[in-house]
């Protein structure tokens, strides 16, 4: 805000722009102002300015934004919902701004959207919904899901969440297709969550170029799972109408095989530059298929605009970044990268290798790591009509949990051992001693205002220990969390004894969506720059 110096100066100025806009309102359009429609918006450092003392009018809608990565900033507190004016969601399916925008596909999960959309409505926010779509290409899935919500609250639920892409997938393309469709879209959402496309370069802008985290091997099966999916998209073509195929390029296949070549391109490209740098005899052909990659990305996106539908869509879709505009918000045009020498890349995947299955006797330490997706529990506690439960279709590698109702009270520290809802996993160890296990969240902003995201674990009937992590919106924590999709909390175990053991997560928060644990037992390497992490984690 230019001219105030200090919070309390523009907290001022806003309360006096209100009152000469109402003066204005209630001379020209009505003296009741109560029947003026009238929001307003606490977006970015203005929510800090409301947190702050801010005051504004009853009457007016208070238009709740998110972090404009999908998590929303602020619930509705109790007396907020007492006020006349009521509250609403101004959430985003596309962003231009930092650390990194995301304007070129869609790939907010609609899991993501039912989980913070129907949290807000849970909390009072039922006024006024806004979607921020940047161009409507190719964000019709998710502005579709997000206006369903808006107008039949009930419609989509946990339980039957996985079907509204095969009731979409229906309606565009026919009940033949259809499974087959919303099979590859719930993939291509799952993929794309562990990094959007327009995300793959790991550095900001005016930071030196620097390779992502992935390990050679977890580069190489990141970009078969996307191959994959794209063969699935290839083999659909031939079968489907040719009524179908132009609306079935431009939702289905342009989504899909444009997210697989940019990978492609990105992580060829970059393992290319390493095996350079370090002299391994493949790198010349992987700068090939990165430089083939990138090509053909360029060829669907032209066809997209000037061959589907005779040209209906020339201009709609550019590749991100679609111009100079903003650089400081947006990635670098895609080129060969280099890195310096001494950056080989490792041949062992950081947790890949110690991924450990479920079986029946439960999650088993392999290589040294034990690895459970949330969603994999042996037993759990409820306590009354409050629990942790699945959201299908949410997570960076399965499914996420989270605890429901979210308007559930905070669980008093002193008696999480009997009144806090519980998650079981099975878990056997062959060594004993002090390990460390790492919980990864999504990066939720909490439901209490300013306070962090906190639940506990504990080993057996050991007392059970806090955590609380996420990040401040702006940060820098922040911007690493919401470009990975995670945040993570850990805490040292005492393990007494090898064998069977039971790792108890106990709610104290609503608002917490738990979608991994990692459990270290001296096999855990990191990846050649940067936190451990897997392509294809079990």
């Amino acid at each position: 805000m230019v001219g105030p110096k200090s919070d309390a100066e523009r907290i001022r100025t806003l309360e006096q722009i209100f009152a000469d806009q109402r003066r204005l309102l209630a001379k020209r359009v009505n003296p009741d102002l109560s029947q003026v429609p009238q929001a307003f918006t606490p977006y970015k450092e203005v929510l800090g300015l409301y947190n702050a003392g801010l005051r504004v009018p009853a009457d007016v809608t208070l238009v709740w934004p998110d972090d404009n990565f999908g998590y929303i900033r602020h619930f509705p507190t109790g007396e907020e919902r007492k006020r006349p004016g009521g509250s609403g969601v101004y959430y985003h399916l596309s962003y231009l701004g930092r650390p990194l925008s995301y304007l070129w596909l869609n790939t907010t999960p609609p899991a993501l959207v039912w989980e913070e959309m129907s949290k807000a409505y849970d909390h009072g926010a039922r006024t006024i919904w806004i979607a921020n779509v940047g161009d409507l290409k190719p964000a019709e899935i998710g502005l579709e899901f997000f206006l369903q919500m808006a107008w039949d609250i009930n419609r989509w639920r946990r339980e039957n969440l996985p079907e509204f892409l095969v009731v979409w997938a229906a309606r565009e393309f026919g009940a033949d297709h259809a499974r087959e469709i919303a099979a590859i879209m719930d993939q291509y959402y799952r993929l794309n969550f562990q990094r959007k496309p327009e995300h793959l370069q790991w550095w900001l802008p005016g930071e030196a170029p620097r390779p992502s985290p992935f390990t050679a091997d977890e580069a190489r099966l990141r970009i078969e799972a996307f191959a994959q999916l794209r063969a699935r998209v290839d083999r659909l073509w031939p079968a489907l109408s040719a009524a179908n195929r132009d609306s079935f390029f431009e939702l289905v296949a342009y989504p899909v095989r444009g997210a697989a070549l940019a990978n492609e391109r990105y992580y060829c490209g970059e393992l290319a530059a390493l095996g350079a740098a370090s002299g391994r005899p493949g790198a010349p052909e992987l700068a090939r298929i990165a430089q083939a990659a990138d090509a053909r990305l360029r060829e669907e996106t032209r066809v997209f605009n000037e061959q589907i539908a005779g040209g209906k869509w020339r201009h709609i879709i550019a590749l991100e970044p679609a111009d100079s505009q903003w650089s400081s918000m947006r990635i670098a045009p895609w080129v060969l990268p280099q890195f310096p020498a001494g950056l080989a890349p490792a041949d062992t995947p950081a947790n890949v290798a110690g991924v450990a299955a479920a079986g029946a006797s439960g999650f088993i330490e392999t290589g040294g790591v034990v690895s459970i997706e949330a969603a994999h529990f042996s037993g759990k506690v409820d306590r009354g009509d409050t629990g942790w439960r699945v959201i299908p279709g949410l997570g960076r590698t399965g499914d996420a949990v989270a605890v429901f109702p979210t308007t559930a009270a905070s669980v008093e520290l002193t008696k999480l051992a009997t009144d806090a809802p519980r998650l079981d996993f099975q878990v056997s160890f062959s060594t004993t001693g002090e390990l460390t296990a790492r919980l990864d969240l999504l990066p939720t902003q909490p439901v209490r205002t300013g306070a962090g995201l906190r639940l506990a674990v504990a080993l057996d009937d050991q007392a059970p220990q806090i955590l609380t992590t996420g990040a401040e919106a702006g940060s820098p924590a922040w911007a690493q969390s919401v470009l990975n999709e995670v945040v993570s909390a850990s805490v040292r175990l005492r393990v007494p004894t090898a064998g069977a053991h039971v790792l108890r997560v106990f709610m104290v928060d609503a608002g917490v969506v738990l979608d991994k644990i990692v459990i270290d037992c001296g096999g855990l390497k990191p990846s050649y720059l940067g936190p451990p992490e897997t392509c294809a984690a079990k």
